[in-house]
């Protein structure tokens, strides 16, 4: 799995993940990684503005799922775990 996570307003991430979670990790942010940000917009047809958080799972090279605004943590690490299996 490659999960990454877009911050805003230069917020760190709600989560971390351990390394028994065998997922590949990155956070990102538009003033530091404005090309990979631009390119996940273009992939996923997402307006994205940078007022909300997004977090995007990939599994096996292919998207996963992906959520746009605030969501509860247990949604994404239930999304995680069903993509683990």
């Amino acid at each position: 799995l490659f999960i990454v996570s877009i911050e805003f307003n230069n917020k760190k991430s709600a989560f971390e993940l351990s390394s028994k979670d065998k997922v590949n990790f990155h956070v990102s942010s538009l003033s530091t990684d404005a090309p990979f940000v631009q390119t996940l917009q273009n992939s996923l047809h997402i307006d994205i503005n940078l007022s909300k958080p997004l977090t995007v799972i990939y599994k096996n090279g292919h998207l996963y799922s992906y959520f746009e605004g605030l969501v509860p943590i247990e949604m994404i690490k239930y999304d995680i775990q069903q993509a683990k299996e």
